[in-house]
């Protein structure tokens, strides 16, 4: 999660499921090249920086085990941004998740040739409904979460409206 710190070092939220501390830059810088690329293969030079790109500072991670997705039927996508919507909920809508991947940043630094990401909040129209949302979670609000995940996913799932309010509530910082 970039923009946002954890008090603790770390923190289980149960069912094995732990936010962690650590340290991890995506960025993405813009290139200009004035050729087509053969199939297959990259551009060729010249190429030209082009002003701005993308870069966030990730300094929690969220670690779900694969157990968790068969202990509780839900998908591991869907675990990651639950947890997320509801520090959201309880902080305010101030970070975001910019990539999911299938390993820790700390096995990806050992084995970063193997290291898989996709982006997933990685908007630049970042929109700053609260500007007193807080940066920091709290063992307080860690454990709020902690108590209600479980039990708010089924609601989730089993009220659609309610559902369909929460998704919109959570994605309206990216419009």
């Amino acid at each position: 999660m970039a923009d946002l710190q954890l008090g603790p070092t770390e923190y289980e939220l149960g069912s094995g499921i732990r936010l962690t501390q650590t340290y991890a830059h995506l960025m993405a810088h813009f290139m200009m090249a004035y050729t087509p690329a053969p199939p297959g293969k990259h551009h060729s030079a010249p190429w030209s920086a082009a002003g701005g790109g993308l870069a966030f500072d990730i300094h929690v991670q969220l670690q779900v085990p694969p157990t968790t997705f068969v202990s509780h039927t839900l998908d591991p996508q869907f675990i990651a941004w639950w947890i997320t919507a509801l520090l959201r909920l309880r902080l305010g809508p101030a970070f975001c998740v910019p990539v999911m991947g299938e390993q820790s940043f700390e096995n990806a630094k050992i084995r970063h040739d193997e290291a898989k990401y996709c982006l997933i909040e990685t908007e630049q129209r970042f929109l700053i409904l609260d500007p007193k949302a807080r940066r920091t979670a709290t063992e307080l609000d860690l454990a709020w979460v902690g108590n209600h995940w479980l039990a708010s996913s089924r609601l989730f799932y089993e009220q659609g409206p309610f559902g369909r309010l929460f998704v919109a509530a959570d994605q309206a910082c990216f419009a």
